[in-house]
């Protein structure tokens, strides 16, 4: 019972930092965009390969699949783009949103806070680049977050209790289950998918236990998008479904 009380009081701190980065990140560089990242969609989305592209680039930048597809949704519901261009976007918003998970992969959370000093620095003495300072500042607290989940569950990765635990809730319908419920409670793949890769870093689940969660997190990721398409036209309605989009793009 204390390990597990040790357990929360360890990772939770991490988690909160994590969210507050990168929700703050994502609302810093969408402010330095200053309204331009809808026309940028609309003027440079001619076809869904290059909306695609589009969606992941965006979405690497800005950390935010939800933020990528609500705009998509309202884009298709005004008429600036087409339904099937709407896919584009959104099947790139997919694959952007694992930038950060790589980045974990490669070990570099560690990182996090060199750009958390490099953000403040340049928000005071950055002169004409001083609005960078806090989306840079915010990445690294993103990093940081993480950084400081890994070496939280480090201690357990060899608890029985915890183990068993994992190992309880590491099956296929279950699993997805739990990626979907964290994913929509927090509304950020990111946070499972991160936090996913951190565990199977540190050997606690395997890399066929890791897979359910992530498939998890990606269904949940499309309930912002879901509840911001009510109310509107019948293809804004269809755009965010994972499964009808998942279908219209490879056909």
């Amino acid at each position: 019972m204390v390990a597990g009380w040790e357990l929360i009081f360890s990772v939770f701190p991490g988690v909160i930092l994590f969210l507050f980065g990168i929700e703050n990140f994502s609302k810093e560089i969408l402010a330095v965009a200053r309204g331009r990242f809808a026309a940028i969609l609309g003027e440079l989305t001619t076809n869904r390969y290059k909306g695609l592209l589009l969606g992941a680039g965006i979405t690497a930048l800005v950390q935010s699949s939800a933020a990528t597809t609500v705009i998509a949704i309202n884009l298709v519901n005004t008429g600036t783009i087409s339904f099937t261009q709407s896919l584009g976007i959104i099947i790139g918003s997919n694959i952007g949103t694992t930038i950060v998970s790589q980045l974990v992969a490669y070990q570099l959370t560690s990182f996090g806070p060199v750009f958390i000093i490099a953000g403040f620095l340049i928000g005071i003495i950055g002169g004409r680049y001083k609005f960078l300072g806090k989306p840079i500042f915010y990445f690294g607290l993103v990093f940081f977050g993480l950084y400081l989940v890994s070496r939280g569950i480090e201690p357990f990765k060899g608890d029985p209790l915890v183990l068993s635990i994992l190992g309880g809730i590491a099956f296929l319908p279950l699993a997805i289950l739990v990626g979907f419920l964290v994913t929509t409670a927090f509304q950020s793949s990111a946070v499972t998918t991160g936090l996913v890769v951190i565990l199977a870093q540190e050997g606690m689940i395997t890399m066929p236990e890791a897979v359910p969660f992530l498939l998890g997190a990606n269904i949940g990721s499309t309930t912002t998008g879901l509840f911001a398409s009510r109310g509107l036209d019948l293809f804004a309605r269809r755009a965010p479904w994972p499964i009808h989009s998942s279908m219209s793009g490879v056909s």
